[in-house]
């Protein structure tokens, strides 16, 4: 990262103070920290029943790395959450998941040959 952050003119110059690395060290550090408590209150936001068809491409875990999980709630416990979603119709979250990683573990193991169609 420090390679690609001095091609770019942000870390390593010669006309960088040990006080100005210190500041990129302090700016990259909470720049990466709000990234990841956006996307994490992002992901605790979409409760979504079992049978919805986001499930079909969209089972955790959805592409390599990938650290997310799915809990179990019930009923009132996702009411407290937020309530209950649905997929959005054009599906724009089956964009961000690679198409090799598109399907419920889960359900190929139980049912292989069984068509992609919601519970």
């Amino acid at each position: 990262m420090r390679t690609l952050m001095a091609e770019k003119g942000w870390y390593g110059r010669p006309d960088k103070t040990a006080k100005d690395k210190t500041y990129i060290n302090w700016r990259l550090n909470t720049i990466y920290q709000t990234n990841i408590l956006t996307a994490y209150s992002a992901g605790e936001t979409m409760t979504l029943r079992y049978n919805d068809p986001f499930w079909l491409a969209g089972t955790p875990p959805n592409g390599w790395g990938c650290q997310c999980y799915r809990n179990q709630l019930t009923e009132s416990q996702a009411k407290t959450h937020g309530g209950i979603g649905t997929t959005p119709a054009n599906n724009i979250i089956d964009a961000n998941i690679p198409a090799e990683w598109r399907y419920d573990p889960g359900r190929e193991m139980l049912a292989p040959t069984s068509p992609a169609t919601p519970l």
